[in-house]
């Protein structure tokens, strides 16, 4: 009787989460490194404010991890991981470097900062990422829920079998395919602008809505279901396999690269990019037009020394112009 008491009572503090913050630069498995002189576990809730280095992989389970602006978190090349898993949170408002990055079902995943040079990232549950992902290959499972506001460049291939929702850029390097096998209707609704430089496929029973843009640079075959207003652009103006294709989707031709103009293009400066309140333009004369991704024009005025405010404009991708000065591509956080 006595021993089980002990256990009732001790119980509940060893498994009560504790808050650790990180002091000082150095390995994230490295008691020095904490406020509280011990290591991170699961179910705790860290804060990241230094720069860390991983030297053993990182899975979490429950709680949350936080790396603020200030922080960071790298496997210092060599080629660590991170899972979250269960009822675990991540949060990046910093930098994050690592192998390979994966999500369970019931997670939740926010990113405002970098992921930089993942080689692969796997996610379910919920992430929203109104940052910048550069990751190598990229699959989005049927069980999860992605909002993309911000900017992901994808080296190789993508696949997504559950729910994507793109209000700016995803750029994909070879092939991309919207095919979930598992419930057969994975969605991909794009607001913004998708640009694939090879293959694109659409299964059986999965779909495509939005009112955006893709650019496909190869071939392109649609066995699902295009809905909603969409543009589809390919080589040939025409889909090498059409399937059902909603009235109001658009097939035509165009490339990716001349819709948004590169930054070099243009005959002023625009900084900060990105953006929170204010931006400042070089030329302090003349007309502006922003627009978002879709081409719809979100401010426009006069220009003045005293910058524009865009406080009140959603986190994501925007088009900056000057009448026959060019365009330059700004973020907001």
């Amino acid at each position: 009787m006595k021993k089980l008491l002990l256990i009732l009572v001790t119980c509940p503090f060893l498994l009560m989460a504790q808050t650790k913050t990180s002091t000082t630069n150095g390995d994230f498995y490295n008691p020095l490194t904490w406020d509280c002189f011990c290591l991170p576990a699961s179910g705790d809730n860290v804060v990241i404010n230094h720069d860390l280095t991983m030297n053993v992989g990182i899975y979490y389970t429950s709680g949350k991890i936080t790396i603020n602006p200030s922080g960071s978190l790298t496997d210092n090349g060599t080629d660590k991981d991170i899972w979250v898993d269960g009822s675990g949170q991540f949060v990046n408002h910093g930098d994050i470097s690592v192998r390979y990055f994966a999500t369970s079902q019931f997670t939740y995943t926010e990113n405002t900062g970098n992921f930089n040079g993942i080689d692969s990232m796997l996610t379910r549950g919920v992430m929203n990422n109104s940052g910048s992902i550069d990751v190598y290959d990229f699959l989005n499972d049927h069980m999860s829920n992605f909002a993309n506001f911000g900017s992901m460049d994808i080296q190789n291939n993508m696949n997504n079998q559950g729910n994507f929702d793109n209000w700016s850029t995803v750029d994909i390097g070879l092939d991309f395919s919207n095919c979930n096998t598992q419930s057969l209707h994975g969605e991909f609704t794009n607001y913004g602008t998708v640009c694939i430089s090879r293959n694109f496929l659409n299964c059986d029973g999965d779909e495509l809505n939005g009112s955006g843009h893709w650019y496909i640079g190869s071939l392109s075959s649609n066995l699902g279901l295009f809905s909603g207003t969409f543009t589809f652009h390919t080589p040939s103006g025409s889909m090498t396999i059409p399937g059902n294709i909603s009235s109001g989707v658009t097939i035509t031709t165009g490339s990716c690269a001349l819709e948004i103009a590169e930054n070099e293009n243009a005959l002023f400066d625009l900084y900060p990019n990105p953006a929170n309140q204010t931006i400042h333009v070089s030329e302090i004369s003349g007309e502006y037009v922003i627009t978002d991704l879709k081409g719809q024009t979100i401010l426009m005025g006069e220009l003045s020394q005293f910058g524009i405010d865009v406080s009140a404009l959603n986190s994501g991708m925007y088009l900056f112009q000057i009448k026959n000065q060019g365009v330059i591509r700004f973020q907001k956080h």
